[in-house]
């Protein structure tokens, strides 16, 4: 009976292991990515788990008020197109709605805090 209960122990440790081990599922978006124009530039440093990304960024530029502007991102992916909100503090939110164009280039728009459909080309 000792033995069988050594055997499951050990089974059951060994499947833990495993399934500690195991990476999750990564998205298209994961990774880092900038693009823009003249006047601005975003960078965004994103993790997307199965659908669920989040991360950080940072706006810079000659049309950003204040200078260099650091926010948070939260929002999701599904398949290949996404959909961002990107929070700083003391800002409105900021949408920025996405389309994977190609492996490495997303095709998005911002919308919110004196952005209107405003375009960007993003490159990992």
């Amino acid at each position: 009976m000792a033995i069988t209960k050594v055997r499951v122990w050990v089974v059951a440790l060994s499947a833990l292991a495993a399934c500690h081990s195991a990476t999750a599922v990564k998205g298209p978006f994961d990774g880092s990515w900038q693009g823009g124009d003249a006047t601005a530039m975003l960078t965004l440093n994103l993790s997307d788990d199965n659908g669920a990304v989040k991360g950080s960024g940072d706006l810079d530029g000659s049309s950003v008020t204040g200078g260099d502007i650091p926010f948070s991102v939260s929002g999701a992916s599904n398949g290949n197109s996404m959909t961002l909100t990107l929070h700083a503090n003391g800002f409105v939110n900021v949408t920025l709605g996405g389309t994977l164009v190609q492996a490495d280039t997303v095709d998005a728009t911002l919308n919110g805090g004196g952005f209107s459909s405003y375009p960007f080309v993003l490159h990992r």
